[in-house]
């Protein structure tokens, strides 16, 4: 009797030789999953600083042409900035229509985690010089802001620069 577990000159994978395949397979997988997840939390992040740079700059060609910047609010910042020009028949700014929430006069542009931007109007210049703030709550939806009043409306000190995961024109 012979005892060549080989029968037939044919060799097969055992078991443990499968496991460890797909061990290192699964390894390698997560290792990717997190990777492209990081990136396209970059990419969020990102896209929401150039549409923030966009706001800041429509607000500028607003401010050029009336002479005073829209009131606070993301609904006030939607309606000036999407509303025709005096001068032409174009916006000063437009979103894609996934990019707008709301509906009628709640209407508001929206950042990459689907959640309105703010838009403050200060009383004064702050120490960069800007009269406004416009920011993204970022992925948590959550103003961290310190010591947020809970009417929104938040004084220049505490606009410093942006915390936890929120996305700012500071």
């Amino acid at each position: 009797m012979r005892s060549n577990r080989f029968a037939g000159g044919r060799r097969a994978f055992t078991l443990i030789e499968l496991l460890v395949v797909l061990a290192i397979i699964g390894i390698l997988l997560s290792l990717v999953v997190v990777a492209v997840h990081a990136a396209m939390i970059a990419a969020k992040r990102k896209a929401a600083g150039v549409d923030i740079a966009n706001i800041r700059t429509a607000l500028s060609f607003y401010e050029h042409d009336f002479g005073m910047l829209p009131p606070s609010g993301a609904e006030n910042l939607f309606r000036c900035l999407s509303a025709k020009t005096r001068d032409g028949p174009g916006a000063y700014m437009e979103f894609a229509r996934d990019r707008i929430g709301g509906t009628g006069d709640e209407r508001k542009f929206l950042d990459s985690w689907g959640k309105p931007y703010a838009y403050v109007r200060l009383a004064a210049f702050d120490s960069a010089g800007r009269l406004f703030h416009v920011y993204s709550p970022g992925p948590n939806g959550i103003d961290e802001t310190d010591d947020a009043p809970p009417d929104g409306v938040l004084a220049e000190a505490e606009l410093a620069g942006p915390k936890g995961d929120d996305v700012g024109s500071w």
